[in-house]
């Protein structure tokens, strides 16, 4: 066996190195996961306009053990629209999600999940206190999240998911109408843990979180 001094060596593999064929570094997609996006829990810049202990109103006790069944036995509904009657109570929100889209879930330990429906065509309804950790949605080419606390919504869509919220009228109090979020629009703002698409505020006094709705659906 011929032995090369370390120098020799060395030049004999550089010049070995200068005969291979260059290899294509493929850089996959960088953009941060929606569960990546969740464990941060950074605070968006939103107005904030109160804090955890407001408007306390209770739940009849048998329409939150008739929506707690569902957690522990899959139930279905049959028409599209249709909202369970624990979806209209103060601080109680409602997520309606398209067929192809999944709940990717909530870090931390803030927050209660009240029920969970299917739909013979393919929807989701999930319910939830209003004040919760950011709830994550995925679907293949789209991503969204929602921080409902600190008496706002803050939603955030990408790609080929939209967020619509929907102000329910307290009586003659709040707003009412809809607005939706596309994964395309662009951001009003800046998410501090990096979301890679658009990103925007919702709500401008307390009357607007009471019973308002989402519904995470496919865009245009």
């Amino acid at each position: 066996m011929l032995y090369l001094p370390s120098s020799l060596a060395i030049a004999a593999t550089l010049a070995i190195n200068a005969f291979a064929l260059p290899v294509e570094t493929v850089q996959g997609d960088q953009s941060p996961t929606p569960e990546s996006i969740l464990s941060k829990r950074g605070m968006p810049s939103c107005p904030v306009q109160y804090g955890e202990a407001f408007e306390p109103k209770e739940i009849p006790s048998d329409v939150q053990q008739d929506a707690a069944e569902s957690l522990s036995s899959r139930q279905t509904y049959k028409k599209a629209g249709w909202k369970h009657p624990i979806c209209g109570y103060y601080q109680v929100n409602c997520y309606t999600i398209d067929k192809g889209i999944d709940y990717t879930g909530s870090t931390g330990d803030i927050g209660t999940e009240l029920g969970r429906w299917y739909g013979e065509d393919g929807t989701q309804i999930l319910a939830f206190h209003y004040w919760h950790n950011e709830l994550g949605f995925k679907g293949p080419g789209g991503s969204a999240k929602i921080y409902p606390a600190h008496g706002y919504f803050f939603n955030c869509a990408h790609g080929k998911l939209d967020v619509t919220i929907t102000f329910n009228k307290v009586g003659d109090k709040g707003p009412g109408g809809s607005h939706t979020l596309h994964g395309n629009d662009q951001p009003d703002v800046l998410d501090p843990d990096g979301w890679p698409g658009p990103c925007r505020c919702y709500g401008n006094t307390r009357w607007d979180i009471f019973g308002s709705d989402m519904s995470i659906t496919w865009g245009n």
